[in-house]
């Protein structure tokens, strides 16, 4: 699917703009009768979301609760020791990966027969790839002026994504082929593992030697369940390479890749410059705020956008349902992470302190500020993914790169020049985010998509949301937390459901999500609607 010209997107934009005025019309066309979407693909489509979501919740869950006991067992100098170094390496990680893995997901999802030449090109690449990405990953902690410390640590976690690198590309055919259950399973035996023998060797005296060895062990371990379990479904690399498939891959990656290494930086750059001109102890705070808001992401944004990936990828171009779906989830995302922004935001001590403990209490004000960047960030990656099944990477890269200037820049400023420390790092990031979601809106067209709509109802959303942070903090005032946020729930539902925020085709098309899914008969059970559940 090669990029679209000045003239086709002109013509789009078009199209969407005379639709504005039958939008009910299209809207209940889509839900109703598009004959893009089937009741087995929707089926498969809820499956998946399941499957991802049971396994986030467990893998990620473990994790998370392990984040809370590894910052209480080692401390905030050790702990901001240990961000640092997760921040090179996970950048280091997209060298070597080229973000390959999406573009393999796409075509093998839609040409099957490939899968072998994808996977003989992408050992090829990905392990030349990471062998640059170790040399970077080491030469920047030098040149970033780490101490020697984090220097040994850094060349260690490199190692443990040389042993990764086999796992991830079997990981990804996994996910071509729809196996979320096999993949998903090897994810969570992985991390329970790691988690397990992290523990031992942290009780056995080894401190963070211990904890770095065994992500080595435990990758290695990873890559030959993975690699076994992807030669049970009859694929192997197929070899000699094909020159021609290798090529287009590493250039549609290309753009793809540099627009992810731009993100990781700009989601990094807090954690590096934190270490660099503060301490480590502050980035110890700020790294467990951090766990917090990639929680938060994984569990609300990661793991619906992977699910719906393949089949946003087969939608797109069959007419307007691949627009009108990536438009509702944009909305159906902010609709969702508002609550969590809010109760973050006004009564973070009620949830930082009982998790790290009072050593962690600056963590309380970082996060506060820092869950608005993990709410728009959320936004903001819909409309990457679908810039990405537009084969719109180019565009994403521009987009990406701008914002990492932003936030570089934004960074130095309230850190150098402004002294504002910390709360300087993690204002930067929410305004730089936030420009960049006005970017998108800017500059995104797609048929079925209406980006003044979806401002007007998000707007309306942000109305909300102030009045119910104001009764938030007024009964917070005056009584407990747990009180305040069960009130401030309560009342959004109730807004939420009176309010003409979500129309009848939304609501509609969520009563049948619900449906598809497996405990849906029991929440129909309670929420009933004159619809007719047809996939």
């Amino acid at each position: 699917m090669g990029s679209h010209g000045c003239a086709l997107r002109d013509k789009l934009a078009r199209l969407s703009a005379l639709r504005v005025g039958h939008a009910h019309q299209s809207l209940r066309k889509i839900v109703l009768s598009s004959p893009s979407i089937t009741a087995h693909e929707s089926k498969r489509i809820a499956r998946n979301a399941v499957v991802l979501a049971s396994a986030s919740l467990i893998s990620k869950g473990l994790l998370f609760i392990w984040q809370f006991v590894l910052a209480r067992w080692i401390g905030e100098t050790a702990y901001g020791i240990y961000g640092t170094v997760g921040g090179l390496a996970v950048i280091a990680s997209i060298i070597g990966s080229f973000s390959m893995g999406l573009i393999v997901i796409r075509e093998v999802s839609r040409e099957p027969s490939k899968a072998g030449a994808y996977f003989a090109s992408t050992l090829f690449l990905q392990t030349f790839l990471m062998g640059v990405a170790y040399i970077v990953l080491n030469g920047s902690a030098w040149a970033l002026g780490y101490s020697e410390t984090i220097r040994v640590f850094t060349a260690l976690s490199g190692v443990a994504l040389l042993m990764d690198l086999f796992g991830n590309i079997c990981s990804d055919q996994l996910l071509a082929q729809e196996k979320m259950l096999s993949t998903a399973l090897v994810d969570t035996l992985h991390i329970a593992f790691r988690i397990g023998a992290t523990a031992w060797a942290l009780a056995q005296g080894y401190d963070l030697v211990g904890l770095y060895a065994v992500g080595i062990v435990a990758s290695f371990a990873r890559s030959l369940v993975m690699g076994a379990t992807l030669i049970r479904t009859g694929v192997h690399p197929r070899f000699p390479l094909e020159r021609a498939l290798t090529i287009q891959l590493l250039v549609n990656s290309l753009p793809l890749a540099v627009s992810a290494f731009f993100t990781l930086i700009y989601q990094q750059a807090d954690k590096l410059l934190s270490t660099r001109f503060l301490s480590e102890a502050t980035t110890g705070y700020l790294t467990a705020a951090y766990v917090i808001v990639q929680a938060i992401i994984e569990l609300f944004s990661t793991t619906v956008l992977v699910a719906t990936y393949p089949m946003m990828s087969r939608t797109y171009g069959r007419g307007e349902l691949f627009g009108f779906v990536l438009e509702k989830l944009a909305f159906f995302t902010a609709v969702i992470t508002l609550p969590v922004g809010l109760i973050l935001g006004i009564f973070a001590p009620f949830v930082t302190l009982p998790l790290f403990g009072a050593d962690f209490a600056p963590t309380a004000s970082i996060l506060r500020i820092l869950v608005w960047y993990a709410v728009i960030t959320m936004i903001v990656n819909v409309f990457a993914q679908g810039m990405l099944v537009q084969n719109q990477q180019r565009r994403l890269l521009i987009i990406k790169v701008v914002g990492v200037l932003l936030n570089v820049g934004f960074n130095l400023l309230t850190v150098l020049w402004l002294s504002w420390g910390v709360y300087g790092l993690v204002i930067a990031s929410v305004v730089a985010e936030l420009l960049t979601l006005q970017v998108m809106f800017l500059t995104f067209r797609e048929v079925g998509t209406n980006m003044l709509r979806l401002t007007r109802k998000l707007a309306l959303l942000a109305i909300v949301g102030l009045g119910v942070a104001g009764v938030m903090m007024g009964v917070g005032a005056v009584a407990s937390p747990l009180l305040a946020i069960m009130i401030g729930v309560g009342l959004y539902a109730v807004l939420m459901m009176r309010l003409p925020i979500l129309d009848a085709e939304e609501w509609d098309l969520l009563y049948r999500l619900l449906a598809s899914i497996p405990i849906g008969k029991y929440i129909l059970h309670i929420w009933h609607r004159q619809v007719e559940v047809n996939w």
